[in-house]
């Protein structure tokens, strides 16, 4: 039976991989794609794999210059791909993070999901051929297949050491490596490991073996370690007590390069760092990296100088040198430059050219981007002048339109020159533009910044007689009458801005859009969307199951809106309606970061968010469809109170299947409380000793995985 429902699960897993071969929401910063990326292949020598968060895999059938994209599990949205083998030319293995593994007999082009792993984290895999192979979990588990995958077998370390890298110099002995400094070997195929050398001092993170009997394992506080005689003693080198090595790679037997990050003394935040030995790992030489070179995560190399290095935000790198010098194979339109970087605002006032706005974050820099071509492709404008960021951009036409900020510029030349016009705002001084069509503009800000024109943009006025208030949206529905919001307050007016009075009171409101006078939209925290179809004289909820929140909103016709909005560093997401906001549908989108921007022209639309991401879409995207698990849960369980700061009770829709786990995790994956429930339709878990934060709740039985946000407050 157990057989059966893996082929049927199959089957429909390779329907829907059909579904998605075909372009729905693709990336347009940075270029491939801009997901964490903890692996990377060199499969021969034109063919290169990478593969990361969301489930990404992707692959390169000329040495990086183009690459064709796959998510592979569409909804589990916290998919992240730590192993990637290729045993031979066509059967791959592709292992997560958080317990799946999957196979391909075809050189990629689909993948099965072959096994599940429902308590341990897995951290890295290894296979010595098509029928054997190797994974490293959390907890001192190693699981092996001697079946291609079909069947896995676990064996239970004595300790329970998070075991992070695993490598095989025959089919009998391998090496694995992890916390506590923990060496482990085997020399029977896996049946049995034994510990070679222990150092609680330090963690290790990854190994390689360029013969038999010599090794290299690499970790934090800068250590190398290397053993000339099959793991029998080793010897310990610390290159720099203030870096963490992630990746060892070797070009040959005696040239080996290392890949990691470095604490600044100065400054908070981490930098690349590499080294090469060219004398077998006895002595070691800092490369040379610029300014800003991105994070790696994994490196792969071959012999004459070529390596690959992936990382952080999609980077992948190309070295030919043995890492003297090193060419990115990503693009960037506009990289983020410090934390809290993002596009926060796109406008498309004819259907081919668009604008968009950056705000740096941190760096308080500002760049403006326009499109020409329906958002196929965008270009920086004015890189001469030092702006600010920006939050807020408003087009009457392709030419005429403001951005705003900490300042306020118009342009009535298409962008070729900024005027500012309005100065020292503050923090968020403006967040949202709004204008009439005839020629009155309304920007609001934070700290109760509330602005009008009457002339376009070229000067502007303090608004008196409103609330002093956090302002987060402002749209006109016609010449007149228009909405402001802020602070779970809406405002309105009905001459063009010139007075405003409350209307509404509750309602955590961030974006709000009239497609029509009479029909308007807004969304706000927590999942919630408000329609009224009388202009505003009454507003009604729509409860999509959602409890992420929602930053902006746009239709393209009374009938065709989409929603966009996520939670920090956790999840991505889109809304569409096509039936005038009567239902929303959720829509596949390849990033787990918030976005706060959205624009649709019909069929295309473009969408921006966190660390200057911009994805878009040419067919008007397509619903989230199930993956490898046909009876996914998704939606079947809820949780309340959410916020909570005592206790919360997770509502099942019919009892809980068989044996469920509950895990409350922290956003970077370390679980804080643990539970399994069975037979039972609701449980209750104390929360109250967690720290006030964003967690993850992870409802896992045999039939399906699903995972919550939870807020404690």
């Amino acid at each position: 039976m157990h057989s059966l429902m893996v082929r049927i699960l199959s089957t429909i897993w390779l329907i829907c991989l059909t579904l998605f071969a075909h372009s729905q929401w693709t990336w347009r910063n940075p270029v491939p794609q801009g997901n964490d990326l903890n692996v990377i292949r060199i499969k021969n020598d034109n063919s290169i794999w990478t593969a990361g968060y969301v489930g990404t895999v992707m692959h390169s059938e000329n040495m990086g210059i183009n690459w064709d994209i796959k998510n592979l599990v569409e909804h589990a949205r916290y998919t992240n791909f730590i192993g990637l083998d290729w045993p031979d030319d066509s059967t791959g293995f592709a292992v997560d993070e958080y317990g799946y593994i999957y196979k391909t007999q075809d050189a990629g082009i689909s993948w099965d999901s072959m096994y599940w792993e429902t308590d341990e984290y897995l951290n890295a895999s290894c296979f010595t051929d098509i029928l054997h192979g190797f994974v490293v979990c959390s907890g001192g588990k190693i699981i092996r297949t001697q079946d291609g995958g079909h069947t896995w077998t676990p064996y239970y370390f004595q300790q329970p050491v998070n075991l992070n890298c695993i490598c095989f110099t025959s089919s009998l002995t391998g090496y694995a490596a992890g916390s506590s400094g923990y060496i482990l070997k085997t020399t029977n195929g896996g049946d049995a490991w034994n510990a070679v050398y222990v150092d609680s001092t330090f963690m290790l993170r990854s190994m390689v073996f360029p013969g038999t009997n010599t090794g290299f394992i690499a970790g934090a506080k800068g250590v190398v370690m290397k053993t000339n005689d099959g793991g029998s003693t080793w010897t310990k080198q610390y290159l720099n007590d203030s870096a963490s090595f992630s990746s060892i790679a070797m070009f040959s037997p005696d040239t080996l390069i290392l890949s990691g990050q470095e604490w600044g003394i100065v400054t908070m935040y981490s930098a690349e760092v590499k080294y090469l030995s060219t004398d077998g790992g006895n002595t070691w030489n800092r490369l040379q990296l610029p300014v800003g070179s991105p994070l790696t995560r994994y490196i792969t190399a071959k012999s004459g100088g070529t390596a690959y290095a992936t990382g952080t935000w999609g980077y992948i790198e190309k070295t030919t040198d043995y890492g003297n010098s090193w060419t990115s194979l990503s693009t960037w339109v506009a990289p983020p430059l410090a934390w809290g970087a993002g596009i926060y605002g796109i406008d498309f006032p004819t259907a081919q050219v668009g604008y968009a706005v950056i705000d740096e974050g941190e760096n308080d820099e500002g760049k403006i981007l326009k499109t020409i071509d329906g958002g196929a492709t965008w270009i920086i404008q004015d890189t001469t002048s030092q702006f600010q960021g920006f939050r807020a951009v408003d087009f009457i036409n392709e030419n005429m339109g403001c951005i705003g900020g900490s300042n306020i510029y118009n342009t009535f030349n298409g962008g070729q020159t900024w005027i500012l016009r309005m100065s020292n705002l503050g923090w968020h001084g403006v967040v949202s533009i709004s204008h009439t069509g005839n020629g009155v503009m309304v920007a609001v800000g934070y700290g109760g910044t509330f602005l009008r024109s009457t002339d376009f943009g070229q000067s502007w006025a303090n608004v008196t007689g409103v609330p002093n208030l956090d302002y987060r949206s402002v749209c006109f529905s016609d010449a007149n009458n228009g909405f402001a919001a802020g602070n779970s307050t809406l405002l309105k007016t009905t001459d063009a801005g010139v007075t405003w009075n409350v209307t509404n009171v509750g309602a955590n409101i961030f974006a709000i859009d009239f497609p029509t006078p009479g029909k308007g939209f807004a969304v706000g925290s927590n999942g919630l969307i408000l329609q009224t179809t009388d202009g505003g004289a009454a507003w009604e909820q729509h409860n999509f199951p959602t409890t992420d929140d929602l930053f902006s909103v746009h239709f393209y016709d009374a009938d065709t809106g989409y929603a966009v909005g996520g939670t920090e560093m956790i999840t991505g997401l889109v809304l569409k309606t096509t039936d005038g906001g009567a239902s929303w549908h959720k829509q596949f989108i390849p990033v787990n970061y918030p976005l706060y921007a959205i624009a649709t022209t019909g069929n295309s639309a473009s969408a921006g968010g966190l660390w200057c991401y911009m994805l878009g879409t040419t067919n008007g995207g397509i619903q989230v469809s199930t993956g490898p698990l046909a009876n996914s849960q998704a939606g079947n369980s809820m949780i309340f109170p959410n916020p909570s700061a005592n206790k919360i009770t997770i509502m099942y829709n019919r009892k809980f299947p068989r044996e469920t786990k509950i895990t409350v995790c922290t956003v970077t994956g370390k679980s804080v409380i643990s539970e399994m429930v069975k037979n039972q339709d609701k449980v209750e878990m104390d929360v109250s000793a967690l720290p006030p934060g964003t967690y993850l709740v992870k409802i896992q039985s045999s039939e399906a995985v699903e995972v919550k946000k939870l807020v404690i407050l």
